[in-house]
This record gives C-alpha cells, structure tokens and sequence, in this order.
C-alpha cells in the first residue's frame, strides 16, 4: 500500500489488544481506514496553511482552552507555599472525574465508600 503517511509495521510485529506497538509505539490502523486518515491528514495541513484557521485555532488556545491564567495563579501560590508546598492543577478539562482517578490512583479514596481518605 502506497500511502505519505502509513507506515507499516515491522515485519513480525503485531499490535497489542488495544492496538498499539510497544510503550510508547503507535497506534495500529486498519487498513481499511488508511485512505480515509490520510485524507484527514492532507486536509489538516492544508488547514495549517490557512491564516484563518490559525488565527481562530491561536484564539481558542488563549481564549478557551489553554487559559494560562489558571497556571499563572499556581505558580503565584507556589511561590507563596515555598519548596515544600504541594499544589495539584487540573489540565485535562473534567477535574470531577480526574481528580478522583488520581485519587484512586495514589490509594486516597475508598471506592467502596466513594470517600476521599
């Protein structure tokens, strides 16, 4: 298969059950759906190219998602808090959910009570 961005795996080497090649390896895509992601890829660069789409992608980093406020304000308490202070920011949008994952994760919640500890 002839494709700018498929590149195919090494011969003997197959995707794990979620579809990925080692640690850090990438994602396996089917080949039936192969077209359809380089159509998506050429279609991204040619958005890239675009003033416009730059402009509103560039807005929506400051202005929606990647509001530095919200890290400003922690390393302004970091300094407050000095070495030793512990400040947990949320990057990842739904901060319900993530912090009681980390929460979980770190042994800080009782899933059977739904109680942080």
């Amino acid at each position: 298969m002839s494709s700018e961005f498929f590149i195919p795996a090494p011969e003997g080497q197959v995707p794990s059950a979620e579809g990925y090649f080692g640690a850090f390896g990438g994602k396996f895509i089917p080949e039936v759906l192969v077209a359809t992601v380089d159509e998506v890829a050429v279609e991204y660069e040619k958005a890239k190219a675009d003033p416009a789409f730059v402009a509103e992608f560039e807005d929506l980093l400051v202005n929606y998602t990647g509001r530095p406020s919200a890290l400003a304000g922690a390393l302004e308490v970091g300094k407050e808090l000095g070495k030793d202070g512990l400040i947990i920011v949320n990057l990842s949008g739904r901060g319900d959910k993530d912090m009681d994952t980390a929460a979980r994760y770190f042994g800080l919640h009782d899933a059977a009570e739904g109680e942080s500890k």
